[in-house]
Parts: structure tokens; C-alpha cells; sequence
């Protein structure tokens, strides 16, 4: 997948599930698999949702999804205040149609390049991969 190592800040949970859907595909008639099970872990988690958000009904050899160490990257992100100072930018950025273009690199972590939508995705309540924070009410975790 596109996400794997430093790709992670360039992709989209969109692009994620579009891949594992070419996976699934390619598992159902090359390899002639009848049955599959989606396996996330930490922030691919967010990945596995989204596959069946968006292709459940269309995956009737999915057998079952696990869920493994979900966590809520805006939480963790939280813990480091000069994240923050990066939401005004990426809001401008993405507000002047420049969302997929880089914001900046993560020098914590691995010096991956980060787009302003994927910052906006992980940092932002509501953002697309805000499915696991512990302050999201039932009803939210609902409509997910």
C-alpha cells in the first residue's frame, strides 16, 4: 500500500480501501480465496472501517474484520502542542484548493511528508480518520 512506511502522510483512508479492494479482488479470482478476513492494526484500523464502509456490500467473501490496538491519532497528536501551530496553515492550504500538496515533514517520527488533508484527517475532530477517539459520542461512533 501506498501508506506503508514513510507513505503514510500522502495518502488518503479513501486511497487505502480502493487499494485493499484491488487486494480483495485479486485474492477472489487469482488465487481463487473464498474467504477473506481484513485485519487493522493502530492507525490501520482506520483503514479496515473505511474498506467496509465503502465496499462491504460489495465483498461477500469478507468473512469478518479485526480490529487490533485502535487508536485516535488526534489524541496523540494532542499530546504534542506544536502540532497545532500546523492546523491554521493546512486549513489555509486546503481552503486554496492546495490540500494534497505538502505541509511539512514529521521529524518526530520518520521525516514522512505530510499533506495538509491527511493533517487536517488525523488532527481535526470529525476529521476522516477521527474514528476512535474516546470523547466521540454513541451517536457519532454510529454514523461511522
Amino acid at each position: 500500500m501506498r501508506t506503508s512506511n514513510t507513505g503514510w502522510g500522502l495518502s488518503t483512508l479513501d486511497q487505502d480501501a480502493s487499494e485493499l479492494r484491488l487486494l480483495a479482488q485479486c485474492l477472489a479470482e487469482q488465487h481463487e480465496c473464498s474467504a477473506w478476513v481484513l485485519m487493522g492494526h493502530s492507525t490501520g484500523c482506520q483503514d479496515a472501517v473505511r474498506y467496509v464502509q465503502r465496499y462491504r456490500s460489495d465483498d461477500s467473501k469478507l468473512a469478518g474484520v479485526i480490529l487490533q490496538a485502535p487508536v485516535s491519532d488526534r489524541e496523540y497528536l494532542s499530546m504534542y502542542p506544536s502540532w497545532g501551530q500546523q492546523l491554521q496553515q493546512a486549513q489555509a492550504m486546503a481552503a486554496d484548493g492546495r490540500a494534497d500538496d505538502v505541509l511539512c515533514r514529521v521529524r518526530e517520527w520518520d521525516s514522512a511528508a505530510l499533506t495538509a488533508r491527511r493533517f487536517l484527517s488525523l488532527y481535526c475532530a470529525g476529521g476522516d480518520d477521527d474514528m476512535f477517539s474516546t470523547d466521540l459520542t454513541l451517536q457519532q461512533l454510529q454514523m461511522l
